[in-house]
């Protein structure tokens, strides 16, 4: 269930750090995105880790 809810907080990061780079932003966008698709790629990699037990 936690690793659930801070996938769904990396994919929320990363839409608004998208959002962002849209709105002309672009130091906020490319941080809140690349923190976001660091955030789904760690949890993508634990849950994964966790079915293979």
């Amino acid at each position: 269930m936690e690793n659930k809810l801070f996938l769904g907080f990396g994919i929320i990061t990363m839409l608004s750090g998208v959002y962002f780079i849209v709105q002309e932003q672009y130091l906020e966008g490319i941080c809140g995105a690349s923190v976001g698709a660091w955030l789904v790629y760690l949890n993508i990699k634990q849950i994964k880790g966790k079915k293979e037990e």
